[in-house]
């Protein structure tokens, strides 16, 4: 029996996304029902564009590597043990964009503030999908990983100054999951590019982190990720 054949004739469920006739429902219900209950984890993945999948793939190893590094240096918040757990909480960052409209998204030019009011909504809508999605897998059997989501989600545009979004926090007051997946983000943003924005070198990432450590960032985890820059350029090269 192939996908297709279901045995009343009719499409599969995954057939029917692959087809195109559930993803504008998914994408309605997602915004008429921001806590939708019948929210599942493969649904968020059929509604995510690939290259928002690969930037939170590349996101995901980054904190990996800058949790074990930090591990390694002796840092007192986190263990090798964490590292496949926060890099996976920092995958579902940017999840809240599933709820953006895909034109707005890959906009190749500055929006307008109508349209990037929307675009910075994205971390509290993170937040409602992971806790539709809370009830689920990967999340049931693991309270820590999604409380890593939801903290990674709703606070990685928070700035060590105060003068982030969406809840304005500062400094120790990020959890240090936001404050890595930040750098990461910030890091990746750059050296990828965004619709808006040509890509630019890994020196200017690491250029750019620095001028904005102690405002945007957290001064210490910038200049550990700066120092440790080699490391992540190297392993960036598997998503070349």
């Amino acid at each position: 029996m192939t996908e297709k054949e279901t045995g009343t004739g009719q499409l599969s469920r995954r057939e029917r996304f692959r087809n195109g006739a559930e993803k504008a429902d998914f994408q309605g219900a997602l915004r008429d029902n921001p806590v939708h209950g019948d929210l599942n984890y493969e649904d968020a993945l059929h509604r995510m564009p690939f290259h928002l999948f690969a930037h939170l793939s590349r996101v995901e190893l980054y904190v990996r590597l800058l949790c074990f590094e930090m591990a390694e240096d002796g840092h007192r918040e986190v263990n090798k043990s964490d590292c496949l757990l926060w890099g996976r909480a920092a995958f579902f960052h940017d999840i809240g964009k599933i709820r953006v409209p895909r034109d707005i998204l890959t906009r190749p030019e500055k929006l307008p503030a109508g349209e990037d009011a929307a675009v910075r909504e994205h971390p509290r809508y993170g937040k409602e999908i992971l806790m539709a999605l809370k009830p689920a897998q990967p999340f049931s059997k693991d309270p820590e990983l999604f409380d890593l989501a939801v903290a990674a989600s709703l606070l990685h545009h928070e700035w060590w100054n105060g003068a982030g979004y969406p809840l304005g926090l500062a400094g120790q007051d990020i959890p240090l999951i936001a404050r890595m997946t930040s750098i990461c983000d910030a890091f990746d943003a750059i050296t990828y590019g965004r619709p808006y924005r040509k890509a630019r070198s890994a020196d200017a990432a690491y250029r750019e982190i620095k001028e904005y450590a102690g405002s945007q960032f957290d001064p210490v985890l910038s200049r550990f990720f700066v120092e440790h820059g080699p490391i992540f350029l190297r392993h960036a090269d598997c998503f070349q």
